[in-house]
């Protein structure tokens, strides 16, 4: 198993203050804190080369299991497990195991081009100039990044800086890949490029990626498995489609006639064999479609579920 979390808990610590100068000086000597409970009890395995996407709200843990994941955080209770190792301890072989990118945040060199900044983490990681050369030629030939490698970052457009930073985090070949909304502001070509990418490299290298996202396209086009997280704790755990087959309770109905005349219904689960009987008895139809509403609409369901 490439990712074991058992019923990790992970609190943190806010200060608040009181009001006025009188508040300022007793916050001095006394604060008062409160102790927030960011992730709750959350356990989930995930193997080799899946890619799992995890969904939730601003404020429901997302960021904070992903730092959990990555060391940046250990958590108060329970045990996680990256490739044997645990995260917090920062093995050095741990490390060499996986790759981050996060979006609101940069590996590259500012006012040089990407390829020094591959050429330094070479030299950090090791990677030999064989290595070395072969993964950049492959990234770059898959993101369409041949002719930007040499301009200085700070001359590049938000997408080819984000396709730079992904070759960065894989550079040093990880097994586990973590991403925090790696699409965040881009264009949907930009988009599509990194999610061809990454599906790629998942099916090719067996690269398991864990990623957080609120474009839902993201989720519809990448996800083997959905985990949807909310005030910390896992209330969803399994594939796009069967979240959309449990949380629908209508079915939408599109069908044309023979006199092409286009027309759209609803009706409830139950009644679906019904409906389409009365349907084909009653016209000649050119046309049939069926759907079970939209991933919005069933990710709306299990997160007003109390």
């Amino acid at each position: 198993m490439t990712i074991k979390v058992d019923k990790i808990t992970y609190r943190y610590k806010t200060f608040s203050k009181k009001e006025g100068l009188r508040g300022t000086l007793r916050d001095f000597f006394k604060r008062n804190h409160d102790h927030n409970l960011a992730v709750d009890e959350v356990s989930f395995q995930l193997e080799k080369g899946t890619i799992v996407g995890l969904l939730g709200p601003n404020g429901a843990g997302k960021t904070t299991l992903i730092k959990i994941l990555t060391g940046m955080l250990a958590p108060n209770e329970g045990s996680v497990s990256v490739m044997g190792f645990e995260p917090h301890k920062k093995n050095k072989n741990f490390l060499r195991q996986i790759g981050v990118v996060l979006g609101q945040r940069s590996q590259l060199i500012w006012d040089l081009p990407p390829k020094d900044t591959f050429a330094t983490l070479r030299v950090i990681y090791g990677v030999s100039q064989k290595e070395y050369s072969e993964r950049i030629n492959y990234f770059s030939n898959l993101l369409n990044l041949d002719r930007h490698l040499n301009t200085p970052t700070r001359n590049l457009s938000l997408g080819e800086r984000m396709k730079c930073e992904f070759i960065a985090a894989l550079l040093h070949n990880p097994k586990v890949l973590f991403l925090d909304e790696p699409t965040i502001g881009l264009d949907i070509f930009s988009q599509k490029a990194i999610r061809d990418f990454l599906t790629t490299i998942a099916h090719e290298l067996g690269v398991t990626i864990l990623f957080t996202s609120h474009h839902l396209i993201d989720i519809e086009k990448l996800c083997d498995r959905l985990l949807i997280i909310r005030e910390g704790a896992i209330t969803y755990d399994g594939s796009v489609e069967q979240l959309v087959e449990n949380c629908s309770q209508k079915y939408k109905i599109e069908y044309q006639t023979i006199e092409k005349q286009s027309h759209k219904i609803e009706c409830e689960t139950s009644e679906l064999n019904q409906v389409l009987h009365q349907l084909t008895s009653k016209y000649v139809l050119t046309d049939l479609k069926l759907n079970k509403g939209s991933l919005e609409e069933a990710i709306y369901a299990i997160l007003e579920q109390r």
